[in-house]
């Protein structure tokens, strides 16, 4: 066992340690108080220096990311025993995941605005040649701070800075299920964060993960394709916000938003956003506390290098009309999509999926159902089995064999009984 886990200091170099918060294999993440300055931090501290390359990136990254909806970090350094720590905002609140497990479903409004906050810190790190890399529920984190609840982002630390190459070659870091396709062959652009924000969109607005089941299989997954559409899931979501969503996360980049900026746009396009006012939990945000996963050990054939960087990172600002003109240049995921968006009250809430829940995402209390659709697709319809239409072709050809012979018998009569010659004329004609 370390022996900083069997006597936890009382003194990180000028912070004063109160509480440990979380700890995993990674490190250790104290409530801790400068003591000079006298502000109260969230002090994340590094187990051993085989990460710490990648850990002091963490700081230099966020260092350069002031937004509201990113963590904020306040100082970073190397102890005197050679441990790297970094010194966050004090965060209270709930990570995504938990809001999950203790809601499901997220209603419309409250799914679309936490997005928008998503994609609003997406823009900023874009903006600066900055690719999170690993979205997904536990990196974001909904803070309590008064009456007011704000998305942050967390963990940039495997992060890709452009022309930066501190990832190992051979080695494609991300989370199954939240990795976009084109990284796992070893490609890493703005898009791909777009894909994880959509992934993230459709799992709060269903509940249900899009890419189930172990590591190797969800990446199996993805690497084949899309997601089942979220229509056939979640049919009392208006048909705009499923073609934003659908759009989020095709499988070939180009289909794509070309920004994250764009995904915000089109998604403010389509429905309101209703903020949320209150967490279900307040814990401290600590990030992430395990090691990363190196996809290259799930089975699942990669690329050679992680170090390829695609799409400018340059945010858009197409307006609407363009944002959303992607879906229209695709094949549409089901007819009559109306040509314009429409407003969705924010009132509305998406149904819960039936069946048993996955297991990350425990079942919540029942939540009120969506509305009925005013009108509900045709129905299919049913075509007859193989045996019974050969029957019926046999039939009615046997009645018409019987309708010709008839006639012919009757047509042969009149013309032994001596028929005028204009119909003999006519019978002759047609038996030729």
């Amino acid at each position: 066992m370390d022996q900083h886990s069997k006597n936890p200091p009382r003194m990180i170099d000028r912070y004063a340690l109160h509480e440990e918060l979380g700890s995993g294999s990674f490190g250790w993440v104290y409530r801790a108080t400068h003591s000079v300055m006298g502000r109260e931090v969230a002090l994340k501290v590094l187990k051993a220096s085989a990460h710490q390359d990648r850990f002091l990136q963490e700081a230099a990254v966020l260092s350069r990311l002031d937004h509201p909806n990113i963590v904020r970090v306040h100082d970073s350094g190397v102890t005197s025993d050679g441990r790297a720590f970094l010194a966050l905002e004090l965060l209270s609140g709930e990570t995504l995941s938990q809001r999950m497990r203790n809601t499901g479903a997220q209603p419309i409004g409250e799914a679309v605005w936490i997005l928008d906050g998503i994609l609003s810190a997406l823009s900023a790190a874009h903006a600066q040649g900055v690719i999170h890399r690993d979205l997904k529920h536990p990196n974001v984190f909904l803070a309590q701070q008064g009456p007011l609840v704000t998305v942050k982002l967390l963990d940039f630390g495997i992060a890709k800075v452009q022309d930066s190459r501190l990832t190992a070659q051979g080695m494609v870091l991300g989370t199954p299920g939240y990795t976009a396709p084109e990284v796992i062959r070893g490609e890493v652009g703005p898009r791909a964060d777009v894909w994880s924000a959509g992934i993230l969109l459709y799992e709060l607005l269903t509940g249900r993960r899009a890419y189930p089941g172990t590591a190797k299989e969800a990446l199996k997954a993805i690497v084949d394709g899309s997601p089942r559409d979220i229509r056939e899931i979640a049919q009392q979501l208006p048909d705009t916000l499923c073609e934003v969503v659908m759009t989020a996360i095709a499988h070939d980049p180009q289909r794509r938003f070309a920004s994250a900026n764009a995904f915000r746009t089109a998604l403010g396009a389509c429905t309101s956003a209703q903020s949320i006012r209150k967490t279900t939990v307040l814990v401290a945000a600590t990030g992430a506390l395990g090691a990363d996963m190196d996809l290259a050990a799930s089975g699942v054939r990669l690329a050679p290098s992680a170090d390829t960087v695609v799409d400018s990172i340059a945010p858009s600002t197409a307006p609407v009309d363009a944002a959303l003109s992607l879906a229209s240049t695709r094949p549409s995921h089901r007819p009559n999509v109306p040509p314009k968006p429409t407003s969705i009250p924010p009132s509305r809430v998406s149904a819960r999926p039936s069946g048993p829940a996955p297991a990350s995402m425990p079942p919540a209390p029942p939540r009120a159902s969506a509305p009925p659709r005013a009108s509900a697709p045709p129905a299919r319809k049913r075509s007859l089995p193989a045996p019974a239409f050969i029957a019926i072709v046999a039939l009615l050809a046997l009645i018409l064999a019987a309708l010709g012979a008839f006639a012919a018998k009757v047509a042969l009569s009149d013309f032994n009984a001596g028929a005028p010659s204009d119909a003999t004329h006519t019978f002759a004609k047609s038996d030729a």
